[in-house]
């Protein structure tokens, strides 16, 4: 999954309007932000194979420690550290960057071929909804579409000019799934890093503005 994650970010929200909306963006996909800097550094490690799957042509088949499921709750209690050092941290924020954070592997479960690690770099499981470009597209659009309306729906002091900017982050986050079939092979790994990185940037960006209009 791509931009999909970012609907638990918009979904989230609802629940404690203190929390900046891209702090909930970046909660969403820390572990991809974390994952594509351990590419650069060579610590985690995928293959470029034209063809690998009928959505890209990456095999990731190395990313135990941000992508397996035993160590998710330490990304979760690093990230909710991090939030402590300049904000206040309650049950409710707590239980609501947990989920954030916790939330990717979920949803990269249904999309992945099965790499996700359950422990250590072994018992890898995935839906592989990866090679059924269309479905893929399909859930990631459902979850976009539906986060977008429920930060939408429990926003206070809605105005058109939210909405707007709303819908603009919707579209936005549709076009990384839709384009991404038919995009061609990257040159290399370090490539893909850092396209990954000015991309989730991108969008933790743009979430920073939406956040912030009144």
């Amino acid at each position: 999954m791509l931009t999909g994650h970012f609907a638990a970010a918009l979904a989230l929200k609802k629940y404690d309007n203190s929390i900046p909306l891209w702090v909930l963006f970046a909660a969403s996909q820390l572990v991809d932000i974390v994952f594509v800097v351990l590419l650069l550094l060579g610590i985690e490690d995928l293959r470029i194979i034209p063809g690998f799957n009928a959505s890209n042509d990456l095999d990731h088949y190395y990313y135990p420690f941000t992508h397996g499921l035993i160590i998710t709750p330490l990304w979760v209690l690093g990230f909710i550290g991090l939030y402590a050092i300049k904000h206040k941290i309650n049950t409710r924020v707590f239980v609501i960057l947990g989920l954030a954070v916790a939330s990717h592997w979920l949803f990269d479960l249904f999309t992945h071929t099965p790499d996700l690690p359950l422990i250590g770099d072994n018992y890898k499981v995935g839906f592989g909804l990866m090679n059924y470009p269309l479905l893929s597209f399909a859930l990631e659009a459902l979850f976009i579409v539906t986060g977008s309306w429920i930060y939408l729906k429990h926003q206070p002091n809605l105005n058109r000019k939210k909405i707007v900017a709303v819908c603009i982050l919707g579209l936005l986050l549709l076009i990384p799934p839709a384009v991404g079939p038919i995009m061609p092979t990257p040159h290399s790994v370090n490539s893909v890093a850092v396209s990954g990185l000015i991309m989730y940037s991108f969008f933790t960006a743009v979430a920073y503005f939406v956040g912030r209009l009144k």
